[in-house]
């Protein structure tokens, strides 16, 4: 089940595209994160000390992901100089809300230039 679900995400991700990109620890850690997450017996998903997410609408964003939302989310975490106290509920929030930011990003992008 875990090589299965890796593999589906790493394509679903382009995995190879982000790798020419971004630091290999970096895609692998998210690739890793986000497999882990699912594969978790847990029915939620904790994003950040008060918001939870049901499993089944985190599966739901992540089935969603693509390459440009990872590369945004690489990208931005490497951009950022923040001092962030948990990691894997940032990076989990993250990756959950890339969905319904993309658009607004490459907008705020554009008008800013």
């Amino acid at each position: 089940m875990y090589c299965e679900l890796k593999k589906s995400i790493q394509e679903n991700f382009y995995y190879q595209i982000l790798l020419q990109k971004h630091r290999h620890d970096d895609v692998n850690e998210l690739v890793e994160l986000v497999t882990m997450t699912i594969l978790d017996t847990s029915q939620t998903v904790r994003l950040s000390e008060k918001v939870s997410v049901t499993k089944f609408a985190f599966q739901t964003v992540v089935d969603q992901l693509r390459f440009e939302h990872i590369d945004q989310l690489l990208t931005t975490f490497r951009e950022k100089n923040i001092k962030v106290i948990n990691v894997k509920a940032y990076m989990l929030t993250s990756i959950y809300n890339s969905v319904f930011t993309i658009s607004t990003k490459s907008t705020l992008e554009i008008e800013g230039d």
